[in-house]
């Protein structure tokens, strides 16, 4: 139970830093609970700019017709990335920041390491930790 509330405060603390924040730059996201833009709920974006607008707002581009919206990111989330299409450097990139000991993974072909991506991130995780690195 500990370790559930546990996982249940860091995904919501990681959740709501990207709500304050923003998103990276670069990162792909889906659009949802528009209002106003209702036709852009689940529509894939690339975030193009850090907040703007006071703060409050982001530059998305929309892929489907390379139109730009500014979008609040608590109307983003991130485009799960499926585990098949991620390099073995991407996969130990996800084990580390998941806190799984490299002794664990070392040595393990691309897809043993596929198999313990699966088991410790959601493609949803997977894409947030990416997006991330790619700023970092």
């Amino acid at each position: 139970l500990n370790y559930l509330i546990s996982v249940e405060y860091r995904m919501s603390s990681f959740a709501s830093s990207s709500t304050v924040s923003g998103f990276p730059v670069g990162s792909r996201v889906i659009l949802h609970g528009l209002m106003k833009g209702a036709q852009y709920n689940g529509k894939v974006g690339v975030v193009r700019s850090a907040l703007v607008a006071g703060g409050e707002r982001q530059q998305i581009c929309i892929e489907e017709n390379d139109k730009t919206l500014a979008i609040r990111p608590g109307n983003l989330r991130y485009e799960p990335r499926d585990v098949d299409g991620l390099s073995a450097s991407d996969l130990t990139v996800v084990l580390k920041e998941k806190n799984t000991e490299e002794r664990e993974f070392r040595g393990m072909d691309k897809s043993q390491l596929m198999d313990l991506v699966r088991d410790v991130a959601t493609p949803t995780e997977i894409a947030e930790i990416l997006a991330h690195k790619a700023v970092a």
